[in-house]
């Protein structure tokens, strides 16, 4: 019983993880390639500790990062989709204006804004 408890706590951890990654890479964080890089980084210390520990226990190791990590790799993924989204829309819309022949301030473009 004590196991699903902590499994469960983890995966809770994981889920509130997440909403502070989503806050931070508001602020400054956007790499697609940061949950890659922690999913191997855990790949790696979790075979180091099955070495270590044997295989049992590392399997319980991998359990509980899968518990913990699953929701940040999740929304990562989902964010930067959502992000490469409004970029082609971005794009779509200066494509717009260049064949329109308008004129526009390419600081807008930049800062997001639409429209003349």
């Amino acid at each position: 019983m004590t196991t699903y408890i902590v499994l469960s706590a983890l995966f809770i951890f994981g889920f509130l993880y997440n909403l502070l990654i989503h806050w931070l890479e508001k602020e400054a964080l956007h790499e697609s390639i940061i949950p890659v890089l922690v999913v191997l980084w855990v790949l790696a210390t979790g075979a180091a500790f099955g070495i270590l520990r044997g295989q049992e226990e590392m399997e319980w190791l991998m359990l509980c990062f899968f518990a913990s990590g699953t929701w940040l790799f999740i929304g990562s993924y989902y964010r930067h989709s959502q992000e490469l989204q409004q970029r082609r829309k971005d794009a779509e819309e200066h494509c717009k204006w260049c064949l329109q022949g308008e004129v526009y301030d390419e600081s807008e473009f930049l800062g997001r804004k639409t429209g003349p």
